[in-house]
């Protein structure tokens, strides 16, 4: 078998060789060769407000009440991971358009796109590909529009969530 450093020295870089639509849809990403535009909303003041949810969480807890324990932990785990989804959909926005950006579309920016998309949900990791309209799966899909949606959500319930006096679950029962 010829090794990496053989074949260059033998052939020469790769450079200005393009792979063929069907290379690069099947060896490196599904549909990567259709994906040419994005409208990702821009969502980065929501960014920029989540880094302070866990602070206000904190001072609202030593100033107003904290929760009793597991719910003052669930609560701060919820802060957490908010301000996460935030600070990666914006990391992803930001590195989906430097991919497109380019004529000479770079793996490595699409790749850095799809990390911190696969990232952006609070609760974990979901494996995905990027296309004109948003996000898909082998099953689902996701638009652009509904990833600022779910984020707007997520900015609701944490400025909830910051104010240990708001929300409290037994309050919850007697609502209404």
């Amino acid at each position: 078998m010829i090794e990496l450093e053989e074949l260059v020295d033998r052939f020469g870089p790769a450079e200005g060789v393009r792979l063929t639509a069907h290379v690069t849809d099947t060896y490196v990403a599904t549909e990567i060769s259709k994906f040419d535009n994005a409208e990702i909303p821009d969502m980065s003041a929501s960014q920029r407000e989540s880094l302070h949810w866990i602070s206000k969480y904190i001072l609202n807890s030593v100033l107003r009440g904290a929760l009793p324990s597991p719910q003052r932990e669930y609560r701060f785990n919820f802060l957490r991971r908010a301000m996460t989804a935030c600070n990666e959909h914006f990391l992803a926005r930001h590195a989906t358009l430097a991919f497109l950006e380019h004529e000479e579309r770079s793996f490595g920016k699409y790749f850095t796109a799809i990390h911190h998309w696969e990232q952006m949900p609070p609760q974990g990791s979901l494996a995905v590909w990027l296309c004109n309209f948003g996000l898909r799966s082998i099953d689902s899909e996701l638009t652009f529009a509904e990833t600022g949606e779910l984020l707007a959500k997520i900015g609701d319930w944490a400025h909830v969530a910051e104010d240990p006096l708001q929300g409290r679950p037994y309050d919850w029962a007697r609502a209404d």
